[in-house]
C-alpha cells in the first residue's frame, strides 16, 4: 500500500512542480514581452526626436542660404554690390499695340 502512496505523492508533485515551473514561465514571458514594449516605445522616442531635429536642421539651412541673409552680408562683409542687369527691355503702349497688329496681319494672310 505505501508503493500506492508513493506513486500518488510523485504524481501530485510532479503535478506541482511543473504547474510552478508554467507559472514561472509565463511570468518571465510577461516581463519580458513588457520590456520589449518599453523598449519599442523609447524607440519611437528617439526617431520622432530625431525626424525633429532633422526638420530643424533643414530649417536653419533654408535659413542660412536665403537671399535676404546672404545680400547683407556679402554687401558688409565682402564690400560686394548688388548689380542690376545688363539689358532692360521696355515697350511703349502704342508699339506693343502695333506688334499686336502686325501679327493679326500675318496670321490672316
Amino acid at each position: 500500500m505505501s508503493g500506492k502512496n508513493n506513486h500518488q505523492l510523485l504524481h501530485v508533485l510532479i503535478i506541482f512542480v511543473t504547474a510552478i515551473l508554467l507559472l514561472l514561465g509565463y511570468v518571465g514571458l510577461k516581463l519580458r514581452i513588457d520590456y520589449m514594449k518599453k523598449e519599442i516605445v523609447m524607440t519611437n522616442e528617439q526617431i520622432k526626436q530625431l525626424q525633429n531635429q532633422q526638420t530643424k536642421l533643414f530649417a536653419d539651412a533654408q535659413f542660412l542660404s536665403s537671399e535676404e541673409r546672404i545680400v547683407p552680408i556679402a554687401i558688409a562683409e565682402l564690400q560686394l554690390e548688388k548689380k542690376s542687369p545688363l539689358y532692360s527691355i521696355s515697350i511703349s503702349n502704342s508699339g506693343l499695340q502695333n506688334f499686336v497688329a502686325a501679327g493679326d496681319k500675318l496670321n490672316e494672310q
